[in-house]
């Protein structure tokens, strides 16, 4: 049996010591991220029983990473990747633990959540574009789809096996061990990115040059440039209009389900099985050809399929639903990011980047409290299936320009 056939790019990215090291800090990074989101959420829906909290909590973790991504971007540039990844991890861990000793002392209230969960978001801001930007440092180009499919994958099986420990969490420990857990991940990946044996960093000619102007050459080059912004425009759809609604989970999973924590559990792992599930095959699959047509016809299919669970009432077939989304929202991430850097200019990457992750973080974050409000007052379906609506609408507007930039962004070396 031929070992190379079957793992195909994902086997030539593990071969590298400096990805392995970074891919398993990062993989208990990601189960104590999910492990805290699913917590989280848990617990402001024990406390105030809102749609509108969810929301909030949503926008407080992410949205500081959309307004801070082009300085943030400027930053990791300037001063490198794995510095700015390791500053912002330890800022994000020591905040989770933060929020676990407060919970175990009972000295919390939904303030000192939002507020922990803001500072958590900050850190954000900064470790997602810097941990991305790293990942062409540790492996050949030929290779990068395959290293950047492997991570999303990563993060979706974190979708996956997340839910299950925290739902073994919720059965035998109390809620504040998942956020203390979510610290300790954080501070295992800083060691894994010391561990790295990086080439130094190439000296860069900064006379005259400033961080805003640094910014302002980022939003430059990333707007004029048409394959770079075909795909931010396409992103608006999964990041504003879909995954929003994974923040409300324990909302749909108490009213229209009538489920606690264990449906919690199940609508999220299967919309992670899903991703999980055909991220695999694109991490074999590792190439850049295909992957225009591959991001166009995901959020087309992703928006059905949420769609569907929007307007269903029947848990097992909202589950389905939430499984073929996963695979969709993969596919997206997938092809998204692996043209993004594909394409950008390495000068530029950071900046870049971090404007991909800032809106793959801060429209999530608006979305979950702009449905959150309208939940309030229309009830929890309506909303994201007005959201699905529209996101077709949005569809049919962007997806030719991705198409039409479909040779500059897929062209190799």
């Amino acid at each position: 049996m031929n070992l190379g056939r079957i793992t195909g790019g994902a086997g030539q990215v593990l071969a590298s010591r400096n990805y392995r090291i970074y891919w398993l800090g990062n993989s208990f990074s990601i189960l104590g991220f999910w492990m805290h989101k699913l917590a989280l959420g848990v617990l402001v829906w024990e406390m105030t029983s809102s749609p509108l909290w969810l929301g909030v909590i949503g926008f407080a973790a992410l949205f500081p990473a959309f307004i801070l991504s082009p300085f943030s971007g400027a930053v990791g540039d300037r001063f490198g990747m794995r510095k700015t990844a390791i500053f912002a991890l330890l800022v994000a861990g020591t905040s989770a633990a933060v929020l676990g000793i407060t919970v175990l002392m009972d000295m919390h209230n939904i303030w000192i959540v939002v507020l922990l969960t803001a500072l958590q978001g900050i850190g954000f801001a900064f470790d997602l574009p810097a941990r991305q930007g790293l990942v062409p440092i540790l492996v050949d180009r030929p290779v990068l789809s395959a290293a950047i499919a492997l991570n999303t994958t990563t993060f979706h099986l974190g979708a996956t096996i997340g839910p299950g420990l925290f739902f073994i969490f919720a059965q035998f420990l109390n809620l504040e061990w998942a956020f203390l857990l979510n610290a300790a991940s954080f501070y295992y990946f800083m060691h894994c990115l010391n561990s790295l044996d990086l080439p130094p960093r190439p000296v860069k000619d900064l006379t005259g040059t400033t961080l805003l102007t640094d910014m302002r050459d980022g939003l430059i080059y990333a707007w004029t440039d048409p394959g770079i912004r075909a795909l931010f425009l396409m992103a608006i759809i999964p990041h504003l209009l879909i995954r929003p609604f994974v923040d409300l989970l324990p909302g749909y999973s108490d009213v229209i389900f009538q489920r606690g924590a264990d449906g919690v559990a199940i609508l999220a792992a299967s919309f992670g099985l899903g991703s999980f599930v055909f991220g695999l095959w694109l991490a074999r699959r590792g190439r850049t050809s295909g992957l225009a047509r591959i991001n166009v016809i995901s959020i087309l299919f992703c928006t059905i399929f949420l769609f569907g669970f929007a307007t269903t009432g029947h848990f097992w077939f909202a589950a389905g639903c939430l499984f073929g989304g996963g695979v969709c929202i993969i596919a997206f991430a997938v092809a998204n990011q692996s043209l993004v850097q594909n394409a950008v200019d390495p000068s530029k990457r950071a900046r870049v980047i971090s404007l991909s992750t800032g809106l793959a973080v801060g429209l999530p974050a608006t979305g979950a409290l702009i449905l959150g409000l309208l939940s309030e007052t229309f009830g929890l379906q309506a909303p994201l299936a007005g959201a699905m609506i529209l996101g077709l609408v949005v569809w049919f507007w962007t997806s030719r320009g991705i198409l039409k930039n479909a040779e500059e962004l897929e062209k190799e070396g």
